[in-house]
C-alpha cells in the first residue's frame, strides 16, 4: 500500500517535468534557428536530428545525385528541415515546413535507408530523407506515424504554420555558404573543448551542433531520461595515451560531461559531449594491464577518441555506468568499431 501510495504521488511529477523539458528545448531551438517567428512556444517537440537530404538531377538531367546533411524537426503538427548550412552566427537557416496533417510518407523497401516525405496538398513538395542507419530510420518513421496519428485523433483546433522568415541577405548568404564540418573538424567535435556563448556566437557544442556534427537523431524521451539522470562527484580521468590519472569533479547534465577542479567552482575546465560515445568496460585492446575489475574503471569512446575514469566505489561505478548507459546515443560509426 505505501508503495502504491508513493507512486500516485510521484507519477504526477513525471509528467510535469516532461512537460517542463519540452518547454525548455523549444525555447532553446527558437534561440538557435534562423529564419522563425516565435510559433514554436505551445508546441511539442517529438523527435529532432540530423538526416541526409537525397536530392537528384535537375529537370533538364544535369547534375549528379547529392545528399546533403539536414536537421530535421518533428513538433506535434509539423515537420521542418533546415538548410544545408549554418550561419556566421552558428545558427541553423529553417528552410522549410510540411503540415503533419498534409503529410504523407513512403518507403520503397524495407531495408532501404530513405524514406520519402510528401506534402499532398502539393505534389511536388516532396522530400527525401536518408538515415545513417536502419534503427534511426525506423525511429524516425515510428515518430513520424504516431505524431500524425495523435494529430488525427485529436479535436485540437489547427494552429496557424510557424512562420519561415527570409532574414537578411548576409545571414541567408552565410547559411548557404557554410556547409557541414568535413572530417577534420568533426574529429575535433568528439574530443574535450571549452567554449562559451554569446549572443552574438552561439555555442558550437550545443546538443544541435552535436548532432550536426555527428549524424545524431534524438526524441522527447532522450531529453526526458538526460533530465532525469543528472549525475554528479569526482572521478578519476586518463587519457588514452596518458600515463597517470587526474582527479576532477565531474558533472553530467544535458547530454555532456562538464570537469571541474573542485566541486565549489562554477566555471568547468572542459566539456565533454557525449552523444555519439558508447560506453564500456575497458578490454584487452586496451592494454591497460595494472587494471583489475575491482578498481571501477570505465570507458567512453568516439572514433579515435577514448578517455578512461575511475570511481571511487562500486557503488558509484554502478550509478555512472547506469546514466551514461541510459543517456548515450552512439551513432552508426561508433556501433561498427565494437
Amino acid at each position: 500500500r505505501r508503495v502504491h501510495g508513493l507512486d500516485e504521488m510521484i507519477s504526477p511529477i513525471g509528467g510535469y517535468l516532461e512537460s517542463v523539458t519540452n518547454l525548455l528545448r523549444v525555447a532553446e531551438l527558437q534561440r538557435e534557428l534562423l529564419g522563425l517567428d516565435n510559433s514554436l512556444v505551445g508546441r511539442r517537440l517529438m523527435r529532432e536530428g540530423c538526416l541526409e537530404r537525397k536530392q537528384g538531377r535537375n529537370s533538364l538531367g544535369v547534375g549528379r545525385k547529392v545528399a546533403q546533411n539536414r536537421l530535421v524537426f518533428l513538433l506535434d503538427d509539423v515537420l521542418l528541415y533546415s538548410g544545408k548550412g549554418v550561419s556566421a552566427s552558428n545558427q541553423f537557416k529553417i528552410h522549410g515546413c510540411i503540415p503533419l496533417r498534409n503529410l504523407q510518407l513512403k518507403l520503397e523497401t524495407s531495408t532501404d535507408l530513405a524514406f520519402t516525405i510528401t506534402d499532398i496538398e502539393c505534389e511536388k513538395k516532396s522530400i527525401t530523407f536518408q538515415s545513417s542507419c536502419v534503427a534511426d530510420r525506423n525511429e524516425w518513421l515510428e515518430a513520424i506515424s504516431l505524431a500524425i496519428q495523435i494529430l488525427d485523433e485529436s479535436d485540437v483546433e489547427e494552429r496557424p504554420l510557424p512562420l519561415i522568415t527570409r532574414g537578411s541577405a548576409n545571414a541567408q548568404k552565410s547559411s548557404e555558404s557554410l556547409g557541414p564540418p568535413d572530417g577534420a573538424n568533426e574529429e575535433e567535435a568528439g574530443s574535450l573543448a571549452t567554449s562559451s556563448a554569446t549572443d552574438n556566437n552561439l555555442n558550437p557544442n550545443s546538443v544541435l551542433h552535436v548532432c550536426w556534427t555527428r549524424g545524431v537523431s534524438l526524441s522527447a524521451q532522450d531529453f526526458y531520461h538526460s533530465a532525469v539522470n543528472q549525475l554528479s562527484g569526482y572521478l578519476l580521468r586518463k587519457f588514452k595515451n596518458s600515463n597517470g590519472w587526474q582527479k576532477l569533479w565531474v558533472v553530467y547534465a544535458h547530454f555532456a560531461l562538464n570537469f571541474y577542479k573542485t566541486h565549489s567552482e562554477e566555471i568547468p575546465l572542459a566539456s565533454l559531449p557525449l552523444l555519439g560515445y558508447r560506453v564500456s568496460i575497458p578490454g584487452s585492446a586496451d592494454k591497460m594491464v595494472h587494471i583489475a575489475p575491482s578498481d571501477y574503471v570505465f570507458k567512453l569512446h568516439y572514433k579515435t577518441h577514448v578517455y578512461f575514469f575511475r570511481a571511487e566505489s562500486e557503488y558509484t561505478f554502478g550509478r555512472w555506468m547506469a546514466c551514461l548507459s541510459n543517456c548515450v546515443r552512439p551513432t552508426r560509426s561508433s556501433e561498427q568499431e565494437t
